[in-house]
């Protein structure tokens, strides 16, 4: 899940946002808070609150230039951000602003939906190579990283995630549909029996009928995927056609070596 926050104090121009993020996520979860006045915003910062990106509206006129809250431009510039910073203003001479916070982006307003939307895809593309599911377990929220997942197996009703950092997790979900979430994200995964989904970079060892992941599980590849994993495993991943960041680097390293 991306975590989103939108800070504008045009109520119109938040609504007119998120639509357009929303419309280029490719189906990525994604969590958007907006704030139409600074009293909120910096309390949700104060309160610890973590965004992966922030859109926020700077200059002469804004909610974000110095106001009686006694804050303003010097709160975005001084702050340590994690998350990206996209800022936003009626003015080209703010654009100036980007370059001294080093933000990840400038956008004019008002908005042009093909720019927006250029931004946003270029943000997105980012999040590609640190991928995580969401998965619910008594109520809350877990975030995986798709990286440090070695396989995936399903236990009667039960889905486990085997990770190699941090402790496995036992949730209640549908096999399917989290391999279509995966899918969508990081083409590393590969269906190889009913009951388990892998991740390719985690692979040690492969021949016709099973694999050998790095934690040393051993799992068989059932009949109806055997040309399946052979081509995604052999004729794609050890080539490198794959494009999958860090994941795999030890195998493909390997392949090269033989």
């Amino acid at each position: 899940m991306i975590k989103i926050g939108i800070c504008d104090e045009s109520s119109c121009d938040c609504e007119s946002l998120e639509a357009i993020i929303r419309s280029n996520s490719e189906g990525r979860v994604i969590l958007i808070k907006k704030y139409n006045n600074m009293a909120a915003f910096k309390w949700a910062i104060e309160d610890e609150e973590e965004f992966d990106a922030l859109f926020v509206c700077v200059g002469s006129g804004c909610i974000f230039t110095n106001n009686v809250y006694g804050v303003g431009d010097e709160f975005i510039r001084d702050k340590d951000w994690s998350a990206r910073i996209i800022l936003m203003s009626e003015t080209l001479e703010d654009c100036v602003n980007a370059f001294e916070i080093d933000a990840f982006g400038f956008i004019c307003k008002p908005f042009d939906r093909k720019k927006v939307g250029a931004v946003c895809r270029k943000l997105f593309r980012i999040f590609h190579n640190e991928d995580i599911i969401a998965v619910h377990k008594r109520g809350m929220v877990i975030n995986v990283k798709l990286d440090d997942v070695v396989y995936i197996k399903r236990n009667g009703r039960k889905i486990c995630i085997i990770r190699k950092v941090g402790e496995n997790l036992s949730v209640y979900d549908n096999i399917e549909e989290i391999e279509y979430k995966i899918s969508k994200m990081n083409p590393a995964f590969c269906r190889l029996h009913n009951s388990h989904i892998v991740n390719m970079g985690k692979i040690r060892t492969y021949n016709r009928d099973v694999v050998e992941m790095e934690n040393g599980d051993v799992l068989n590849i059932s009949r109806r995927y055997v040309e399946i994993v052979k081509k995604r495993y052999r004729d794609e991943f050890l080539k490198g056609r794959v494009s999958i960041g860090k994941v795999g680097k030890g195998a493909y390293d390997r392949k090269k070596q033989e």
